[in-house]
């Protein structure tokens, strides 16, 4: 059956979001009624449902096992004794280092063995690499939940990495340093490899283009990506793979063509373990590794079977990967660039034969070298352009939704830095490969390697400070996406059923003006009077809400009339974290408010007022 592994997989993920939606009963009761239905409907179609109601039922108790294991494993431990093994750097500033350490034993108890977890350490106590057995002794923390109306969930951001929990260090000690030849070992080398050889900011460029190790990206480099919508280029993807690719398959052109594929796969699975399974780094791994198998059992690899194994192995590791946002947008943007790519390519065809025909023909018979060049790189600006716009039709709602910005500029941001973006992967992996040789020689290979990404973070510096490049929007409604997501998969099923054409457009509306025109007027009328007495009669209601801000206070009033008022704006007496970006303003945005028509500050300490003096006027007015 074509294309079954995507059908399972979908499948699959309907169970998971059942399991942690809905009680075990509820599912259990709807399958029974969807199987009996369908079974009395299409009786012959009784073994395909039967294995649909399984692999919903299976998907759903797991994740909801899944999700109980996380919640109980260390609920009630609140003094802990650890030993265990460094194998990631999740964060780290000035005061404090946050390991992922995996668990060997916890208060002299083996059955937290292999677990996750989250150790806080203080900068001046140790120095701790990769790799390293590690003895902590320290509180337990549980992760915050959401505390606000789709507000940020820290404990689900853990448990969609595996993660249990979060340990307070108060005493650590080493009990083996890594000393052994092994991955992570290797990664302790090309980190402290780039750090020798490069400047902090182009190191910490380097090794999240490769590694995707971002704990030292600068805060202001890191916000400058995200607004000038290029944040993908930090997350490894495929055209990262790709390269890799390319310069694995030079080093083994003298092997034969099955060695070089079955040390491809084992160099792949290796690179997947260097980049600590980053969920964009195991689907293109996955899909990469998928091509080389079918290669080697000479069969025809097809991309939707691949993308679907990926994300299906990933989700059976751990149902709550369907939280990471990583592994979100990693999938629905690949989804999206292999659905609208042709659709988009024709679409831009279309508008250059309209537009500019005759200069097309004109250009394609000259020969001068100048013009050729003009043609070469108009050539490689549209397929970035193409790109870009198939990725982004699916991405877009969900960013709205996610982040509540719409991005104006991301064609023009990845127009000036896709044509860099290859000279800067190869650069860094030649920069990451020359230092494990010669510290020596990767020092004065730097230079380069410093000034090429120095030129990338200019371009990402103008792009994020161009004006009007980000419009703040209100958070969309899951029935406003499921809307937009659904008209966008019918107008495809359409196409691909070759039903969408000029001629089948213009007889469904003459149809509908010819037959239902009074009915749909009629509906029209119906469905706004409704949404207006609804609106109507929420306006009559005084509405308050308590913002959970942290430290100081913070309160959004509506009135009846549908005036928006805002008493204090909270803020932080210490730190960095801007309570008014991270978390008041995404709030105020969930609620559909855009506009405050008053603000009321209680006094005038800095945990009520620092956001608004900050940040009011140029932010919401």
């Amino acid at each position: 059956m074509k294309n079954l592994f995507f059908i399972v997989t979908l499948i699959y993920i309907i169970g998971i979001i059942m399991g942690l939606y809905l009680p075990i009963s509820i599912v259990s009761l709807l399958c029974f009624i969807f199987g009996i239905v369908i079974f009395y409907i299409f009786i012959k179609a009784k073994k395909l449902i039967f294995i649909i109601i399984i692999i919903i039922i299976f998907s759903a108790l797991y994740s909801k096992y899944r999700c109980n294991l996380f919640e109980e494993k260390y609920r009630d431990i609140n003094e802990v004794n650890i030993i265990g093994k460094i194998v990631d750097i999740e964060s780290k500033n000035d005061d404090i280092t946050t390991y992922k350490v995996k668990v060997k034993k916890l208060n002299n108890l083996t059955k937290f063995y292999g677990t996750n977890i989250i150790i806080k350490v203080k900068n001046n106590k140790i120095n701790l690499s990769l790799g390293d057995i590690i003895q902590v002794e320290g509180k337990v923390k549980q992760p915050e939940v959401r505390r606000n109306y789709n507000g940020f969930d820290y404990k689900k951001y853990l448990n969609s990495k595996n993660i249990y929990t979060v340990v307070q260090a108060k005493f650590v000690k080493i009990i083996k340093q890594n000393g052994t030849l092994n991955i992570l070992s290797l990664k302790n080398t090309i980190i402290n490899n780039m750090y020798s050889t490069l400047s902090k900011t182009s190191s910490s460029i380097c090794l999240a283009l490769i590694i995707g190790y971002k704990v030292d990206i600068p805060d202001d480099i890191n916000e400058n990506f995200k607004n000038s919508n290029l944040l993908h280029i930090l997350a490894i993807s495929g055209i990262h793979v790709t390269y890799i690719n390319i310069i694995i398959n030079y080093v083994l052109k003298k092997f034969s063509k099955k060695s070089s594929n079955i040390l491809n796969i084992i160099f792949l699975f290796m690179y997947m373990i260097l980049a600590n399974f980053i969920p964009s780094v195991f689907r293109a791994c996955m899909m990469n590794i998928m091509i080389l198998i079918s290669g080697l059992l000479y069969k025809k690899s097809n991309l939707c079977t691949n993308i679907s194994i990926s994300a299906l192995i990933l989700l059976i590791i751990n149902p709550l990967t369907i939280y990471n946002i990583g592994f979100i947008f990693s999938y629905i943007g690949t989804i999206s660039l292999i659905i609208f790519n042709t659709y988009i390519k024709k679409c831009i065809d279309y508008l250059e034969i309209k537009l500019s025909g005759k200069l097309t023909i004109q250009i394609s018979k000259e020969k001068d070298r100048l013009v050729l060049i003009i043609v070469k790189i108009y050539s490689k600006a549209k397929e970035i352009v193409v790109v870009t716009l198939s990725a982004n039709v699916l991405l877009i709602p969900l960013s709205m939704y996610l982040f509540n910005s719409l991005s104006l500029n991301f064609i023009i941001s990845n127009l000036l830095v896709q044509p860099i973006l290859s000279y800067i992967i190869i650069t860094s992996i030649a920069q990451i490969t020359i230092s494990i040789f010669s510290i020596k020689l990767a020092s004065i290979f730097s230079i380069f390697t410093d000034m090429i990404i120095k030129f990338l973070i200019k371009i990402v510096t103008f792009c994020s400070n161009v004006p009007f490049s980000k419009l703040l929007v209100t958070t969309p409604s899951i029935i406003t996406l499921i809307f937009i997501y659904s008209i966008i998969f019918i107008l495809v099923y359409l196409d691909k059923r070759k039903l969408l054409n000029k001629y089948n457009i213009y007889m469904f509306f003459k149809r509908v003006r010819h037959i239902a025109r009074i009915q749909i007027v009629c509906i029209i009328i119906v469905v706004f009077t409704i949404v207006s007495i609804y609106k109507k009669s929420n306006c009559n209601e005084l509405k308050v809400f308590f913002i959970d801000i942290g430290q100081g206070d913070s309160t959004l009033i509506i009135t009846p009339n549908n005036k928006k008022i805002l008493i204090d704006g909270g803020g932080s007496e210490f730190g960095s974290f801007d309570v008014g970006e991270r978390t008041l303003l995404p709030y105020l945005l969930s609620r559909k408010v855009k506009n405050i028509d008053y603000v009321i500050i209680s006094h005038f300490d800095s945990d009520h007022v620092r956001w608004i003096a900050n940040n009011f006027r140029e932010t919401l007015c």
